[in-house]
């Protein structure tokens, strides 16, 4: 009897679990979690991200053609109080990060983006933004200060509101990610965690395409050139 007690509170446990580790959903959630109890040795294992790299290529392509661009403009100064521009990033694949430290799906999330940005460096820029609950601008700094120690973020990040959140069509949850090509289009926008297969197979997907325009930069210096 007392097998079977402990064994109902672990499922319990587990379903009181299932939000903390999807997303943080504004209203409630929206996919459910998917658990792998396997045991596979190397060769298995091997195998199996073969497998599930070449079903995130499929599910990406699928998403890529099916998704409808939104409009994405990053204008304001991060937690060194740089300018953190998105159209400085013309020609480089962004992935914008919505999160806040007291998510923990968003910090679920963060060692893979600090793993993509270190292995893409001159190709991809992962950009934080973080929306603190609380109103005091002073606490909400030194939370996502810390933050940023403790997962080693090499990235920049800066502080947003709900207000900026309200700009994202059909904005619903935390983490949503958007993904933008070298040309400044975000072409795709997941919530919640999804498989770290699935964001590489993204990334890759939109790495592999050739920029469509010239950034501001090269079009001054074309302009230059040909300027008599």
């Amino acid at each position: 009897m007392e097998s079977f007690i402990r064994l109902g509170l672990a499922v319990a446990t587990i379903g009181l679990g299932v939000s903390s580790l999807t997303g943080c959903s504004i209203e409630k959630i929206k996919a459910p979690f998917r658990f792998s109890f396997d045991k596979a040795n190397s060769t298995d294992l091997s195998t199996s991200q073969s497998t599930a790299l070449s079903s995130a290529d499929a599910e990406v392509a699928r998403d890529l053609s099916e998704f409808k661009t939104l409009p994405l403009d990053i204008n304001m100064l991060d937690t060194q109080g740089q300018p953190l521009r998105l159209s400085d990033y013309h020609g480089k694949i962004v992935v914008v990060d919505i999160w806040g430290t007291w998510c923990g799906p968003c910090r679920r999330v963060i060692p893979h983006l600090v793993s993509m940005q270190a292995k893409h460096p001159a190709d991809l820029q992962v950009i934080g933004l973080c929306n603190e609950r609380t109103a005091d601008l002073r606490t909400a700094r030194s939370q996502l200060t810390r933050a940023v120690e403790d997962f080693g973020i090499n990235y920049p990040c800066t502080l947003i509101d709900d207000q900026w959140t309200r700009k994202i069509p059909n904005f619903s949850g935390y983490p949503t990610m958007l993904f933008v090509d070298r040309d400044g289009k975000v072409r795709m926008s997941t919530v919640g965690v999804k498989s770290e297969a699935y964001y590489d197979a993204l990334v890759n997907q939109l790495l592999a395409e050739p920029p469509q325009t010239q950034s501001p930069s090269a079009r001054t210096a074309s302009a230059q050139q040909q300027s008599p």
